[in-house]
């Protein structure tokens, strides 16, 4: 499954993964260790803590399915990410911003 992880390194990170499952990879330079994890109450600590740090990220506040983190390490740092399917990610977008003009 394809999960968008907010917030690492300031950036939004695409990663390929199953929920639990542990993972390592390089995002810009940085060595990034952990897992996606179904928590409700840690998605929403985990947004207030991202719109604090970077105030691009007010538009997290959209995600509709409000229960999946990243669980582990950027760098040496200790972080809990707010993540989100690619594919509601991709449903989110269509209906917010795409006009669709039948003729």
């Amino acid at each position: 499954m394809q999960f968008i992880v907010y917030g690492v390194a300031g950036k939004s990170m695409l990663v390929d993964v199953e929920v639990g499952e542990e993972f390592s990879l390089e995002f810009e330079g940085v060595k990034v260790m952990g897992s996606i994890e179904t928590d409700e109450k840690g998605f929403e600590v985990a947004v207030r803590e991202l719109k604090s740090r970077y105030k691009e990220f007010q538009p997290v506040d959209e995600v509709v399915m409000r229960k999946f983190v990243f669980k582990g390490k950027v760098g040496d740092v200790e972080e809990l990410l707010p993540a989100e399917p690619v594919e509601e990610f991709a449903r989110r977008f269509v209906e917010n911003h795409v006009v669709v003009l039948k003729g």
